[in-house]
């Protein structure tokens, strides 16, 4: 029948065998196989071994089969609890690892490993801390990293400065360094990528060799910022799904949820505001996209400017144009898709434009050709009927908006001009605009007329009178 041994409060001496303190004095003792021990609270004195090939300084503990098995078991001060946790230990001080083979490799270096398989490559390194089972497990040189999750930084290798948290956080990295990620597989597939910021779920998630890219935010379905951004570089994506198909684009900016959300290859581009420029793909460069849904819809179109709430919002492949105010190039004052090089500013429900000075128009000669004279002047200005006006809050409702303004129809207008009419524009004949500066040149043509019939009569009296 077995034999249980009960060992008080401060009966262990020391570590390099079962050594019993009685009245002061030291006695070994040799307990069989058949007995079972129990350790009373604080029973050790002078360190606690246990396990075979345990490492033998004194200020080490060491819990655990093959536990600080080294050939000197480092200087001391090491914590290593576990299956061969620390086994390689030579001549490293104050590290501790707990669990299956945590710092299982580890000689010199510095070190917190906790979870199975933590930091079990490590070699040189100092400085690092694994949390979490196989936690920076292929480690070998990386310096000064910090990983907290399931296999965290699994396969980092050399690279140092990085932090991970979060289950398979930068699970993917070997040499790169300087990354933080911060989530559910966040920058899971960096491998050499350095410099690079994600936090959120799957934030970064497809990110291999891309750098110096700052990616927050998570939207349901797996989309994390810059989910599918791979090489691309210096991007910056803040909101749910922000960049979320970015692949290779650099040098872009999202902030706002689905910002520039479709963009793939394209890059220089600045998106702010929900959904902002969220159609753009590959070939959409240097778009400016300010306000919800701006520039929602572009698809080629390039180094277009849309500032306000939906402004642009229509633009597909049109480039360089500039959109200013609540739905700008959207609606009747010009509704733009494919143009390029218009300026619009403002919707159809604007009443009154101000500004301090009048517009100053450059009109140098070097810039214009095809010169000819104007062909219309006295007799077309009479042919107009000027009017007294107020705009009308839509055409469905005739109720008048807005003060009384005087001009012409231009309808009117156009009857007179023809079939290639340059005072008014009527590209969109559901929306017909009228060119004022137009208008001047013909005014002036029949001043001249009315001038030249002036001097005639005056030349007839003049005559009459001789």
């Amino acid at each position: 029948m077995a034999t249980q041994v009960t060992l008080g409060s401060g009966v262990i001496d020391s570590a390099s065998g079962l050594k019993l303190r009685t009245n002061g004095t030291t006695e070994a003792v040799d307990v069989s196989t058949a007995q079972v021990v129990t350790l009373a609270k604080d029973a050790i004195v002078n360190g606690l071994t246990v396990g075979k090939g345990a490492g033998a300084v004194a200020t080490n503990t060491a819990v655990g089969v093959s536990a600080l098995s080294g050939s000197n078991s480092g200087t001391g001060f090491n914590i290593a609890i576990g299956y061969q946790t620390l086994a390689a230990n030579t001549t490293g001080a104050y590290s501790t690892a707990v669990g299956y083979q945590a710092g299982y490799a580890s000689t010199t270096g510095l070190n917190d490993a906790f979870g199975a398989l933590a930091l079990a490559a490590n070699t040189t390194a100092s400085n690092n801390a694994a949390f979490g089972a196989e936690s920076l497990k292929a480690n070998t040189t990386g310096t000064t990293n910090s990983a907290f999750g399931r296999a965290s930084m699994f396969g980092n290798t050399t690279g140092g400065y990085n932090t991970a948290m979060g289950a398979f956080a930068l699970q993917a990295n070997t040499t790169a360094s300087n990354n933080t990620a911060v989530g559910y597989q966040a920058g899971y597939s960096n491998t050499t990528g350095v410099g690079n910021t994600c936090v959120g779920t799957v934030t970064g998630y497809s990110l291999t060799t891309g750098s110096s890219n700052v990616f927050i935010g998570f939207q349901s379905g797996n989309y994390g910022a810059g989910y599918f951004t791979t090489t691309g570089s210096s991007n910056s994506g803040v909101g749910g799904a922000a960049l979320a198909f970015n692949t290779t684009g650099s040098n872009n900016t999202a902030n706002g949820f689905q910002a520039l959300f479709s963009n793939t290859t394209a890059s220089q581009s600045t998106a702010v505001g929900y959904q902002a420029g969220y159609t753009q793909s590959g070939a959409s460069t240097g778009n400016t996209s300010f306000g919800y849904q701006s520039g929602f819809a572009i698809t080629q179109g390039t180094y277009n400017t849309s500032i306000g709430h939906t402004a642009g919002s229509n633009v597909s492949t049109g480039t360089f144009n500039t959109f200013l105010g609540t739905s700008a190039g959207t609606d009747a004052v010009f509704n733009c898709t494919t143009q390029s090089n218009r300026v619009v500013v403002g919707d159809n429900a604007v009443t009154n434009a101000y500004i301090k000075v009048a517009w100053t128009v450059t009109s140098d000669a070097r810039d214009k050709t095809s010169f000819a004279p104007v062909p219309h002047g006295l007799a077309f200005v009479n042919s107009l009927t000027p009017t007294a006006y107020q705009f009308r809050v839509s055409r469905e409702n005739e109720t008048a908006t807005g003060p009384v303004r005087y001009g012409f129809k231009a309808q009117d207008i156009l009857a007179v001009e023809g079939d290639s009419p340059v005072i008014i524009d009527n590209s969109d004949s559901e929306n017909l605009k009228y060119n004022q500066d137009s208008m001047i040149a013909i005014l002036v043509n029949a001043i001249k007329e009315l001038k030249a019939e002036v001097d005639s009569l005056k030349s007839q009296l003049n005559g009459a009178s001789a």
